[in-house]
């Protein structure tokens, strides 16, 4: 899935917050913040996941091995927020590929090691800002309002 450039902007910039959901074998599911999260050129999204024993890294590992999605959301500086479905297609533990996002996070962070680069391939992309979620909802529901809001008009 090709993604929108203002997107890839909102999801690369540093001050985005940005949510990682999964869920282990027996379905319980772990949500964590994670900052190094981004798109690349390919509409790939990357995760550098910095610890190797982290309950994301566990779970990943579940989800690309039994083909299970993963949430991914994301909230910007101006509040416009976006729900993404992903699948893990790949994980990068060496190599090249890996050392330079190694450099990226030793950059970024100091002295700090990467577990994993986790690539996963955009199933789905929702905005999900309030306002546009409120437009929505009365078009899709528009009988259902409080009654209190009816009667005061």
């Amino acid at each position: 899935m090709i993604i929108s450039e203002d997107i890839k902007v909102i999801l690369n910039d540093y001050g985005t917050k940005k949510v990682i959901a999964t869920v282990n074998e027996e379905g319980v599911v772990h949500v964590a913040f994670k900052d190094m999260i981004f798109v690349d050129s390919n509409d790939t999204i990357i995760l550098l996941e910095i610890l190797e024993k982290s309950i994301t890294n566990q779970n990943l590992v579940y989800s690309i091995w039994f083909n299970k999605t993963v949430a991914i959301n994301f909230l910007s500086r101006n509040g416009e927020s976006f729900h993404v479905q992903v699948l893990p297609k790949r994980a990068i533990v060496s190599g090249k590929e890996f050392e330079e996002y190694y450099q990226m996070v030793q950059e970024r962070m100091g002295d700090i090691d990467l577990s994993t680069v986790w690539l996963f391939k955009i199933l789905e992309v929702k905005e999900k800002t309030l306002i546009k979620q409120i437009e929505e909802h009365k078009i899709k529901y528009p009988i259902i309002n409080h009654l209190d809001r009816i009667i005061t008009r």
